[in-house]
């Protein structure tokens, strides 16, 4: 850990989130060229591209949920996201009916990040080597 600012940061957890967004961003790049385009990219629909999606996702939830231990304000941060997630809704229904997110990983953060703060004591109270 290093010191940043007023608290502490973990610098490994910063840039595995920076490196998770920025290969999510690839992504979702080449799933609008592939699903909104048309785009014929041959890896995408493969096991390889299904691997690479799945390694993204999963690695997104778990940095997220290893942030919520050092946030104090996963109760607003959480409600930002979730309405940013109704608001993607929202823009999808409009846009691209036949494919809108109804409860993506977006919705999934926000939910949990808002639920934390309630579920926090039991999970502090459990033991450390579970």
């Amino acid at each position: 850990m290093a010191e940043k600012g007023k608290g502490r940061r973990v610098i490994l957890a910063d840039e595995w989130r920076g490196l998770v967004l920025l290969l999510m961003v690839f992504y979702h790049g080449c799933y609008d060229l592939v699903a909104l385009f048309g785009v014929p990219l041959s890896w995408f629909y493969t096991g390889l591209g299904h691997t690479f999606q799945q390694f993204i996702c999963i690695s997104f939830i778990l940095i997220s949920g290893l942030c919520c231990r050092f946030s104090r304000s996963n109760l607003k941060r959480g409600a930002v996201a979730f309405g940013l997630a109704m608001a993607l809704t929202l823009g999808t229904l409009i846009a691209t009916p036949q494919v809108a997110i109804w409860f993506g990983v977006l919705h999934l953060l926000g939910v949990s990040m808002m639920l934390y703060p309630l579920l926090r004591p039991a999970l502090d109270r459990l033991p450390r080597d579970v």
